[in-house]
């Protein structure tokens, strides 16, 4: 394919973005916020930093539960390489720091996917409109 990936329905929503909403795009269920039983520790509370502000925004669909459960277990590998820097002979420090921004870029390459990795990306989008309730509207309006 040559130029830019397009943006998916969800990404343009969230960024205000002018161009039309693909009418082909299927839509998927948005992903449970349980994270899978294989994430332990530091992984595991990356997902609950994340993952569950994606799956609000409808963003993170349930087909990329794996992917961004790979992600966090990236993240929490490369924040662990990066503590050990300090404990261990300066010979071998230059390696660790190596695998360490290793395991980040694989983390930010899925994270800037999923709409996450640059802070300037965060600029462009918009929160999903509040969902619109009759009754209570009705109900304030004639209390």
């Amino acid at each position: 394919m040559r130029g830019r990936k397009p943006l998916s329905n969800a990404m343009k929503l969230l960024r205000g973005s002018r161009e039309p909403l693909s009418p082909g795009e299927p839509t998927l269920p948005a992903a449970s916020v349980s994270p899978p039983s294989s994430l332990t520790g530091d992984a595991l509370r990356i997902w609950n930093e994340a993952i569950p502000e994606l799956a609000k925004a409808g963003v993170l669909t349930i087909v990329d539960t794996g992917r961004a459960a790979r992600a966090c277990t990236w993240e929490a590998l490369g924040r662990q390489l990066l503590a050990e820097v300090h404990t261990v002979v300066p010979k071998r420090r230059g390696e660790l720091i190596r695998l360490a921004a290793t395991c980040h870029a694989l983390a930010d390459r899925t994270w800037t996917a999923l709409g996450v990795g640059d802070p300037r990306e965060r600029g462009r989008m918009r929160p999903a409109a509040p969902e619109r309730d009759d009754l209570a509207a009705f109900k304030a309006k004639h209390a």
